[in-house]
């Protein structure tokens, strides 16, 4: 299967090409920490842009309803005072 490099008005962050295409992934994250071996690793299907010409990765956005699974397993630090 081939797809077609689509010239876009967004360029690479990296390189400055314009020839980006966005494709669908999937990714699985795992939540750090030994305690945490036990839960569930949370399932996202972000859509990657990808540069064609040096292979940067210019957008990764994980879904809103994603981001509160998350959220619901990682305690936010502290600052330091």
């Amino acid at each position: 299967m081939e797809t077609t490099a689509v010239r876009t008005e967004r360029r690479c962050k990296q390189c400055g090409s314009n020839c980006t295409t966005d494709f669908q992934t999937e990714t699985c994250i795992h939540i750090p920490g030994r305690e945490n071996l036990a839960v569930p690793a949370v399932f996202v299907f972000p859509k990657l842009a990808i540069c064609l010409d040096c292979g940067a990765v210019s957008d990764f956005l994980i879904p809103a309803d994603h981001l509160v699974e998350l959220r619901r397993y990682v305690r936010p630090q502290s600052s330091p005072a």
